[in-house]
């Protein structure tokens, strides 16, 4: 499942999947946010990541 998202995240281009992500109706206008886990039926909500640190990550990703 992971090689198949793998390869349609490389036809993806990544700035438009965080323009994507922005529109999300469940999103804070002012930041992106991530539910995130420390660990199993711990989860925690992420607000800190900033545009660039997000493109990046998104970059690598889809690289791969």
């Amino acid at each position: 499942m992971i090689y198949y998202w793998k390869h349609v995240a490389k036809k993806l281009d990544h700035k438009a999947v965080l323009s994507a992500m922005k529109m999300d109706k469940k999103q804070n206008k002012a930041h992106l946010q991530f539910v995130l886990l420390h660990k199993i039926c711990a989860p925690f909500i992420e607000e800190g990541l900033r545009e660039e640190e997000l493109e990046a990550a998104l970059a690598r990703f889809m690289e791969e």
